[in-house]
């Protein structure tokens, strides 16, 4: 019986889930954008590794603490509604960086203006815990079930390249136009990205049971410990995240090290996410899994 040929672009026959992708390519590159000025120019008015470390914290805290909150409405809610109110309060956080920013231009460099900043960074982490796990679950609702292979594929593609173009060009806009006029550029995405979501369709899916969130929440802790695969690679995870965050103080090369200011910072971050891509598509042409068992 004659094999059914592969579709690489599968995914892509759906046009919902092509404006989900740039929407996924472009927040990413946003994102990344905004974090990579922000670190470097907190490090270059205060000089203290510190204050970046201090940054990472306040984004990592409120992602860590409701992404769970998160995942529970996104069951709930209207997929579309939950990440356009989430999206919104991630562009407002941005507005507020631009407000600092032009006040740090005028030459306020005040302790108080540094914990403002803190705070815009900790509820974009925060409206970002429910962002994120919308668009995980909302992407399954796109597509048929024939081609969550191929979307997770394109997914993770989208992801790394957009962790690779944000900070990449962060650094060059940076030293054409500035910090504020950064955000503003940062901002202008975010509002491509909403456009792109308007243009999907609704969705909602009523639950079989109505547990509240400690008890849903305890269910998937249960199945995770009874799935080892799943724990395995959660675990993994997370130790790669917990480690690689150490790029966080790559400023301290760009600015005093190496000194090649906000441009090299920029390539610097996106170097790590180009070996990712890479081996990324090393791996789908040499598969691994080909000779696995054999000895």
């Amino acid at each position: 019986m004659a094999t059914s040929q592969h579709d690489p672009y599968l995914a892509f026959r759906y046009a919902e889930f092509r404006y989900f992708m740039v929407a996924s390519f472009l927040f990413t590159m946003a994102l990344l954008m905004q974090e990579v000025i922000i670190g470097y120019e907190l490090y270059k008015i205060t000089g203290d590794p510190l204050a970046i470390g201090m940054l990472g914290l306040a984004q990592a805290v409120p992602f860590i603490s409701l992404t769970l909150v998160g995942g529970h409405l996104a069951d709930l809610l209207s997929k579309k509604k939950m990440m356009a109110v989430a999206l919104g309060g991630i562009m407002l956080c941005t507005l507020a960086l631009h407000f600092a920013a032009r006040r740090m231009s005028d030459g306020d460099h005040s302790r108080e203006l540094q914990w403002f900043i803190y705070g815009a960074v900790f509820f974009t982490g925060a409206f970002y815990a429910f962002f994120s796990p919308t668009a995980q679950a909302l992407r399954a609702f796109l597509i048929p079930r024939e081609a969550y292979e191929n979307a997770a594929t394109w997914s993770s593609a989208a992801w790394q390249g957009g962790t690779i173009v944000g900070p990449g060009i962060s650094g060059f806009i940076y030293a054409q136009v500035g910090f504020s006029n950064t955000l503003l550029v940062v901002l202008g995405l975010m509002a491509l990205v909403q456009v792109l979501l308007s243009q999907i369709k609704d969705y909602k899916v009523e639950p079989e049971t109505r547990s509240n969130i400690i008890t849903r929440i305890s269910e998937g802790i249960t199945f995770v410990r009874k799935t080892p695969m799943l724990l395995y690679s959660i675990s993994l995870d997370l130790f790669s995240v917990l480690f690689g965050g150490v790029v966080a103080i790559l400023p301290v090369f760009a600015e005093d090290i190496l000194k090649v200011g906000p441009e090299g910072l920029g390539i610097m971050r996106a170097a790590p996410s180009i070996g990712a891509l890479l081996t990324l598509v090393l791996l789908s042409r040499l598969s691994l899994m080909r000779s696995a068992w054999r000895t």
